[in-house]
């Protein structure tokens, strides 16, 4: 299980050899390996890792991003980095690291409730509330209308559900208007909007961004740089919507 450490020459990045190491024991040395990523981190493999590359990412909750290549021994280098430090290249990169924005947020709220903090909870219910109408708007009205895909049922599917959430949420902070609520009752609710948004980022995950970025990678009239920089601005801009 152990790999043999070096330092690059070149830019002082530490490399982990992994060529020697049994396949049975590579997901889990990786795994090791990548708990400190606050630098990029060089592995080298003697086969091909992009498979095990994609099950440490799944691991990760998408939150890898990896450069591949080969050298001249036919060894396989993977230079790993978490995703948020490396400009999104797509609409599903940029729409999916929202989601574990917004899921983030959730379930800092939840942690809240289920320590019995209703007060507590309250800061990031609201910051998730802004950040998801932030989110919904650019995919309702920025994406959604400047890319016709061939099969329109999946953006249908967002619309409906979209409405459904942002109702869901509404409630959810009002009831926090007039007289705070019991940790039961907002938990209750929180559950039922934690299913329904766990399906739903899974549908745009698996469905639909993934179309939006053919087109967009098709479109001619549209400067693809440019459109991600507008989608990044208004995920991030900091007036309420």
């Amino acid at each position: 299980m152990h790999a043999a450490t070096i330092t690059s020459a070149t830019n002082h990045d530490i490399v982990h050899d992994l060529c020697d190491t049994r396949t049975s024991h590579l997901h889990l040395t990786c795994s090791a390996l990548l708990q400190n990523l606050d630098t990029n981190v060089h592995l080298i493999f003697q086969q091909d890792p992009t498979i095990l590359l994609h099950s440490l990412n799944l691991q990760w909750r998408r939150a890898l991003h990896w450069q591949l290549y080969q050298d001249d021994l036919q060894r396989w280098h993977a230079i790993i980095q978490r995703r948020e430090h490396v400009t999104s290249q797509s609409i599903l990169d940029r729409l999916s690291r929202d989601h574990q924005r917004l899921d983030r947020l959730f379930g800092l709220a939840l942690q809240q409730i289920n320590n019995g903090n209703i007060t507590a909870s309250f800061p990031y219910i609201h910051e998730f509330s802004i950040r998801l109408q932030r989110h919904i708007d650019a995919e309702n009205n920025m994406i959604a209308p400047a890319f016709h895909i061939p099969n329109p049922e999946p953006v249908e599917i967002m619309l409906r559900e979209h409405d459904d959430i942002l109702t869901q949420i509404t409630h959810i902070e009002e009831l926090y208007t007039y007289e705070l609520p019991n940790c039961a009752e907002i938990g209750a609710f929180l559950s039922i909007l934690s299913g329904g948004l766990a399906k739903h980022e899974y549908r745009e995950e698996e469905n639909l961004f993934p179309q939006w970025d053919i087109a967009l990678n098709a479109a001619a009239s549209i400067e693809k740089f440019t459109f991600l920089q507008r989608l990044n601005d208004a995920l991030c801009k900091e007036n309420v919507p």
